[in-house]
């Protein structure tokens, strides 16, 4: 949406970002087995990215009027929202006044929990078919096990 100026002729300096960027992922998880059936786990990670506009927010504001003629109103709606904050400031920012900092990049982090629950009797090991008992190997285990491939 060229929320700063990207790619508008009146901004020069503020060239276009790419909608997909790398992430490096960072993390750590347990999973702990209640029994042979139930599993808990959880998943703490950061992903650090390359770019600083995950949020579209990096430097200044532009002049509403230019980001208007370029991009239409939904933009000039989307670059400056603090006036739908209850007391927020309903007037648009001057243009140059600071949005974020460009001085680090966009990152995110994750939590997650899990619970799993493994069905199956474990009576089956010699079935073959679609839940067949034999794993990949050819061995027998337990449970459904990987399908068979016909």
């Amino acid at each position: 949406m060229s929320t700063e100026g990207e790619g508008l002729s009146g901004y020069p300096d503020r060239k276009p970002y790419a909608l997909t960027q790398l992430a490096l992922p960072f993390g750590a998880g347990v999973k702990y087995a209640f029994n042979d059936r139930v599993r808990l786990g959880l998943e703490v990670g950061i992903r650090k990215l390359f770019t600083d506009y995950l949020d579209d927010v990096s430097s200044h504001y532009i002049d509403p009027a230019d980001l208007l003629a370029a991009r239409g109103q939904l933009a000039v709606d989307m670059s400056y929202r603090g006036d739908e904050l209850p007391g927020g400031n309903q007037n648009y920012p001057a243009k140059g006044a600071q949005r974020g900092g460009v001085k680090h990049k966009d990152s995110y982090y994750l939590l997650g929990l899990h619970l799993t629950y493994r069905l199956g009797t474990g009576e089956n090991s010699n079935r073959s078919g679609v839940f067949g008992g034999g794993n990949f190997l050819g061995g027998k285990k337990k449970g459904y096990g990987c399908p068979s491939v016909h």
